[in-house]
């Protein structure tokens, strides 16, 4: 049995129970562009479906110290935007990449699938 950690839990969960989360109206967002390098793939979180609260996802921010947004990402500068292995229909995530297109190519066959 494979087991694949989800970057937005704490858990983790089998990968056959995984789907990729690009639907789902976007509940907040933690932008991490503030604390990566500009030579990084630059990347913002948005927090999908209906499991999560605001209050949820500005804890999480706050814990990384990424900044929270209320709504969706930036979508000023995107090369890529992911979706990120669900724990859930209820939870997932979208990542949206700024920066080098091939890192943020590499980055999202690592965590999900191109949307």
């Amino acid at each position: 049995m494979i087991v694949v950690c989800i970057l937005i839990t704490s858990g983790c969960t089998k990968k056959n129970e995984a789907t990729p989360s690009s639907g789902g109206a976007v509940t907040a967002s933690c932008d991490q562009r503030v604390l990566q390098k500009s030579d990084a793939v630059q990347v913002c979180i948005e927090y999908v479906g209906s499991g999560w609260t605001k209050e949820e996802v500005k804890s999480r921010c706050s814990m990384e110290g990424q900044a929270y947004l209320e709504g969706p990402c930036p979508m000023d500068g995107v090369v890529l935007s992911c979706a990120q292995l669900a724990i859930d229909k209820d939870h997932g995530a979208n990542l949206r990449m700024y920066g080098d297109p091939d890192k943020a190519k590499r980055n999202c066959a690592n965590v999900g699938t191109p949307m």
